[in-house]
């Protein structure tokens, strides 16, 4: 690994940061990782490819976002992941004209929560 990063200097520096940002969300409290990634910001904005300008320009207005995971450390990761897999779903199933047959597909694709499970269970029932 130390050999591939030491031959591409960009993919060493976004290396870092990315590394860096793990730090980020290992740390104690929420000003000591402001300061980590205000270090990761300034180093984004201070080198010279403009992606990774446009990244650090994105980071420092979601700055108050990504700080707010510190006050009770959760995140909408979980949220995050169904919106995904419904929005595949959505792209796999189209043309699908029946709301039902759509419906119990969705609920079919997320079939892994065992809150799903339940509901799909109950909707079986009732169709039986």
């Amino acid at each position: 690994m130390k050999g591939i990063l030491a031959q591409y200097d960009t993919l060493a520096f976004i290396y870092t940061c990315k590394e860096k940002i793990r730090e980020m969300y290992g740390c104690g409290s929420k000003d000591e990782a402001e300061g980590v990634l205000d270090g990761i910001i300034s180093s984004l904005l201070k080198y010279p490819d403009p992606v990774f300008k446009k990244a650090g320009r994105t980071l420092k207005r979601w700055k108050d976002e990504i700080l707010n995971y510190f006050d009770n450390r959760s995140t909408t990761a979980v949220v995050e992941g169904y919106h995904r897999k419904i929005k595949l779903l959505q792209r796999i199933s189209y043309g699908i004209r029946n709301w039902d047959t759509y419906h119990n597909k969705m609920l079919l694709g997320l079939w892994g929560d065992h809150k799903f499970k339940e509901k799909i269970k109950r909707k079986i029932r009732r169709c039986a």
